[in-house]
């Protein structure tokens, strides 16, 4: 795992980084990804918490985690340098509008501003590599594999303190699957039943949640009107 570091800003060596380029992979710790996100009141806030619903499908570890979610922290870039002889595939790509990397750490503490010199449309920040017989997976994310996101629940029982399910199982099955590719077990990695993700609603673009907002305004009532104008109608001719 790959964490983001003010000192590589410095260039100040690490050895995580180090072996990752021996593999083409580049994990830029010097920066983390954040995403403008808007707050209804024409202020926004930048936010490095991005929960995943689409996976790549290049790889067995990622497609295997189709229909789970995942949650990422404070996650940095990976780029691929092709010229190293190595296969490379991306695990986990952070997508979206108003993303970018933010450089300054030291002021992610108070609220960073997006920099449009360092957005783009998506970031890898997991990706696995192999060349020859030796294989490695990088993830630039400091807790993506940790107890609490993990165990994190999702749903209460009724009128109790247990908790259900796990809110994000893809962060576990992305950690096991990884260790089974690395193992050479490919023929383990398989999808794993559902019975803890709890079925929700995926990201709605921006255009769906506007039609949404007129279908509640203005949709429901007109049909509400339309129905009573036809029970007023059959009455009258009855």
């Amino acid at each position: 795992m790959a964490v983001a570091s003010g000192a590589a800003q410095f260039g100040a060596p690490d050895p995580a980084v180090d072996l990752l380029k021996t593999y083409g992979l580049t994990a830029q710790t010097d920066r983390i990804v954040f995403q403008e996100m808007p707050l209804g009141d024409e202020r926004t806030q930048a936010v490095a918490q991005h929960e995943i619903s689409q996976w790549p499908q290049e790889h067995d570890i990622s497609r295997a985690l189709r229909g789970m979610p995942g949650m990422f922290f404070l996650s940095s870039p990976i780029i691929f340098d092709t010229e190293q002889g190595a296969t490379h595939w991306p695990l986990v790509v952070l997508r979206g509008t108003n993303l970018w990397a933010e450089r300054d750490l030291s002021g992610i503490q108070t609220e960073p501003k997006r920099d449009e010199g360092e957005g783009g449309d998506a970031f890898t920040i997991a990706a696995a590599a192999e060349r020859g017989e030796t294989r490695i997976v990088a993830v630039a994310d400091p807790v993506w594999a940790t107890d609490f996101v993990v165990t994190l629940g999702g749903a209460r029982i009724l009128g109790s303190d247990e908790v259900i399910g796990a809110r994000f199982p893809g962060n576990a099955e992305l950690f096991v699957n990884s260790i089974y590719w690395l193992a050479g077990l490919d023929d383990l990695i398989a999808a794993s039943p559902r019975s803890q993700d709890i079925r929700r609603i995926g990201a709605l673009e921006p255009s769906s949640i506007i039609a949404l907002r007129w279908l509640l305004l203005a949709g429901m009532p007109a049909v509400t009107i339309l129905a009573g104008v036809g029970v007023w109608s059959v009455r009258r001719r009855g």
